[in-house]
């Protein structure tokens, strides 16, 4: 009985960070309800978690991409469309900033690409919105959650947030 409330108490922490995190994975989930759990006296494996999250329906299904890309003439000329002229016209009158870095070098977008890939893929930025202001609102939001609640593996579950304020002197 114990460990059915237990285990309620653990899914209402995870629904709850799933509000504002709808696609964090479970070794994430895990890594933040950590302190939480101490806290009520609960613990929970990794394995025991992730049957958990499985057992209410709570493993982040995966999403498989339907996005068609030509490969043709691209990959011989993989900057001809970073440099194209019509198409950053086209983004002008569109009123949409592009993401790229120096002219001509398609590769230096790397961490940029991958950044974008998470704001889209967790966040929904790739979902269509009423409006540019709710775009907007979205994006701004997003970008705040990466950078202040989610944790990153690469960072040993740190956020980027708090590794670059540790690294700053604010005194």
């Amino acid at each position: 009985m114990l460990q059915a409330a237990e285990n309620q108490l653990i899914v209402e922490l995870v629904r709850a960070i799933r509000q504002r995190h709808p696609r964090m994975g479970g070794r994430k989930l895990h890594y933040e309800l950590q302190d939480s759990m101490a806290a009520l006296g609960i613990s929970r494996g990794r394995d025991a978690f992730f049957k958990l999250l499985s057992a209410h329906n709570l493993l982040v299904p995966t999403r498989l991409s339907h996005r068609k890309t030509t490969h043709a003439g691209l990959w011989r000329c993989p900057n001809l469309l970073y440099t194209a002229w019509l198409y950053r016209e086209r983004l002008q009158k569109m009123e949409i900033r592009s993401s790229m870095g120096e002219v001509g070098n398609c590769y230096e977008n790397a961490l940029a690409e991958r950044v974008n890939g998470i704001l889209k893929g967790e966040y929904g930025l790739d979902d269509l919105f009423i409006d540019k202001e709710h775009a907007q609102k979205a994006v701004r939001e997003a970008v705040w959650l990466y950078n202040y609640e989610r944790p990153h593996l690469a960072l040993n579950y740190g956020k980027p947030a708090e590794i670059y304020f540790e690294k700053i002197d604010v005194k």
